[in-house]
C-alpha cells in the first residue's frame, strides 16, 4: 500500500472581490458578483463548474462558501466570504386611501407601507412639493388632511429603495 496526501492550494491573500449596486444599511439593490483575483476561476462547490465570476441574486441563508482554481488546475479548500451579502431588488409598497371625491372639512388618509425583503425604514409625506415630513412613527394611525393640495406619500426600505403614491384633494372646506 502507498500513502498519499491531498493538499489544497493556499488561498491568495485577497481571494475575492464583491461588486454590485450598494444601497443603504449594508444592502445591495442588484445581483452581487464574486470575482476571484487574476489567474483564478471561482465555483460555489469544489467539484462544480468554475468561471470568471459567480453571481448571487438573492440573499443567501448563512455563509457563502467559494472555491478557487488556478490556471494549472490546482484548487483551494473552501473559502468563506466574510461579508454578509444582503440583496433587496424589490421596491417597497405603499398605498394611501382618502376621500378625495366628496366635500369635507377634513379627512384622514389611511396609509399602508410594506417591504417583504429588507423592511420599511421610513414613511414620509410631502405636501405641495414642500419638504418631506417623516411620519414613520405615526403613519399607521392615519394622516390628517385639512387643506386642499397634492399629498405625496413615500416609503423607503432598509436598502434605500423607494415607492410613492399621491392623493390630490380639491374639495376640502374648513368653513363648511
Amino acid at each position: 500500500t502507498k500513502d498519499f496526501t491531498i493538499r489544497y492550494l493556499e488561498a491568495p491573500e485577497n481571494p475575492y472581490t464583491l461588486s454590485g449596486t450598494e444601497g443603504t444599511n449594508g444592502w445591495y439593490t442588484s445581483d452581487v458578483t464574486i470575482t476571484p483575483p487574476a489567474g483564478y476561476t471561482v465555483s460555489s462547490t469544489l467539484a462544480g463548474e468554475y468561471a470568471g465570476s459567480l453571481t448571487i441574486s438573492e440573499s443567501p441563508t448563512g455563509n457563502v462558501t467559494i472555491y478557487l482554481k488556478n490556471q494549472q488546475g490546482q484548487m483551494t479548500d473552501a473559502i468563506t466570504v466574510s461579508e454578509e451579502i444582503k440583496i433587496d431588488q424589490d421596491d417597497p409598497e405603499i398605498t394611501a386611501t382618502g376621500d378625495t371625491a366628496n366635500y369635507l372639512q377634513s379627512d384622514t388618509v389611511t396609509i399602508s407601507a410594506s417591504d417583504g425583503t429588507s423592511g420599511v425604514a421610513k414613511v414620509e409625506v410631502c405636501k405641495y412639493g414642500d419638504e418631506a415630513v417623516d411620519i414613520t412613527d405615526s403613519y399607521e394611525d392615519g394622516y390628517p388632511v385639512t387643506e386642499n393640495g397634492t399629498y405625496t406619500f413615500r416609503v423607503t426600505d432598509q436598502a434605500g429603495r423607494t415607492a410613492v403614491t399621491t392623493l390630490v384633494y380639491t374639495k376640502l372646506d374648513a368653513e363648511k
